[in-house]
């Protein structure tokens, strides 16, 4: 039953000023998530085009400029694009909107915030990305990590892409809470 929780709940409720988790400035979210939480998988899901990859860099972006590490590793969107779009964010403007000054202004905020990008486009091997991931977090202390998206790495021996991708989801679970990421 639920209430055989509630003593654990009830801990959380009174340590509210000691969060697990990092807040990102995005109220509506933490008001359902309280915070992002070390260790935790966040699967974005449905249909092309609908901006999966836009929420996914935007919320980069918000981890990014609290000063919490981040790492961005995009296999179906290329790097720079991804660098443009987070200029666009911080510019609030159009890439091709953007004026010297606007593009100067927002080039310098994203200099200042602690943003990583894995520099691979297309399907990518685990061993890699896992060798990327941890040497992130050990060398750059990086917190939270995205990953756009789940299609582009595969489990070589899973015999479907079902359980490919089931394969790829527990994996990637594993080295959350291994590194606390």
């Amino acid at each position: 039953r639920a209430s055989s929780m509630l003593d654990v709940v009830d801990m959380e409720f009174m340590d509210r000023g000691h969060s697990r988790g990092f807040k990102i400035g995005l109220h509506p979210l933490e008001a359902l998530l309280d915070a992002w939480r070390p260790g935790e998988l966040t699967v974005l899901s449905g249909p092309s085009g609908i901006g999966k990859s836009t929420l996914a860099a935007f919320l980069a972006l918000l981890v990014g400029s609290g000063e919490i590490p981040t790492l961005h590793c995009s296999f179906e969107v290329l790097p720079k694009a991804i660098i443009k779009k987070w200029l666009c964010m911080l510019g609030e403007k159009g890439f091709s909107e953007m004026g010297p000054q606007d593009y100067s202004v927002a080039r310098r905020k994203l200099a200042r915030r602690p943003m990583y990008i894995l520099d691979t486009y297309g399907m990518a091997d685990m061993a890699d990305i896992r060798r990327c991931i941890y040497d992130a977090v050990t060398r750059h202390q990086v917190r939270y990590v995205v990953i756009d998206h789940v299609g582009f790495l595969r489990d070589s021996a899973a015999d479907s892409e079902i359980a490919s991708t089931s394969s790829v989801m527990r994996e990637l679970k594993r080295w959350a809470l291994d590194l606390q990421c």
